[in-house]
C-alpha cells in the first residue's frame, strides 16, 4: 500500500511479504498422494467402492465395480437407484456372497467384504465393499462335482475292484465291490 504526504506525493510503499513455500509444498505432496491413492483404487483387481450413511450413497468405485454389477456407477448415487431391484437381494439386507443377475441377464456369483468405517464418535459413516466375481471359480467346481459322479458312477458299475489313493498312497476311494469280494465293512 503506497504511504503519501499531504500533497499526495507517494513517498513510500509498505509490503507484507509471507513465505507459502512450505505450504504450497505440503499441498503438493497431499495433492500427489491423493493421485496415487485413486490410481490404486482405479486399478485394484477387484470392485471397491466407499459407501456412505443408510442410503449406501456412492462415494468412492473404480471401473471393475461397473464390469462386475454391470451397470454404470455416478458418485453420489444410491446403490438401490443404480442397481435396480437389488434392494431384495441378499447382498443388500445380509451383506453376504451371492448370486446375481446383471443388466445383460448374465448370472454371476460375486464374493463380498464389507467394512463398516466408524467415525470419531463410534457411529458407522461409511461402508467400504470389496469384491469379486467368483462365478468361473464356481462353474470350475461345479464341473469337478460332476465329473467325480461320473467317475462314482462308472466305478460303481465295474465288476472290478477300485480305489483310488492321495498323493501319499493312502486309499481314500473303494468302490462297492471291493468291499463286497474282500468282505470288509465299509468305512
Amino acid at each position: 500500500k503506497p504511504i503519501t504526504n499531504k500533497k499526495g506525493d507517494q513517498k513510500a510503499v509498505l509490503l507484507s511479504v509471507l513465505n507459502i513455500t512450505d505450504l504450497v509444498v505440503a499441498k503438493q505432496k497431499l495433492y500427489d498422494r491423493e493421485a496415487l491413492l485413486k490410481h490404486f483404487i482405479e486399478n485394484l483387481p477387484v470392485a471397491i467402492n466407499v459407501l456412505e450413511g443408510k442410503d449406501f450413497v456412492y462415494r468412492v468405485s473404480n471401473k471393475i465395480s461397473e464390469s462386475v454389477w454391470g451397470y454404470k456407477i455416478d458418485l453420489g448415487t444410491r446403490v438401490i437407484d443404480t442397481v435396480p431391484g437389488i434392494e431384495g437381494r441378499p447382498i443388500f439386507k445380509n451383506l453376504q456372497e451371492h448370486e446375481y443377475v446383471d443388466a445383460k441377464g448374465n448370472t454371476q456369483y460375486i464374493n463380498y467384504i464389507f467394512q463398516s468405517i466408524r467415525d470419531v464418535n463410534g457411529n458407522v459413516k461409511y461402508v467400504m465393499t470389496l469384491g469379486y466375481d467368483v462365478s468361473e471359480e464356481l462353474k470350475y467346481k461345479k464341473q469337478l462335482r460332476e465329473n467325480e459322479k461320473k467317475f462314482k458312477t462308472l466305478a460303481e458299475s465295474m465288476p472290478q475292484l477300485v480305489w483310488t489313493a492321495d498323493n501319499e498312497g493312502s486309499a481314500d476311494y473303494f468302490n462297492s465291490n471291493w468291499y463286497t469280494v474282500t468282505d470288509i465293512p465299509y468305512g
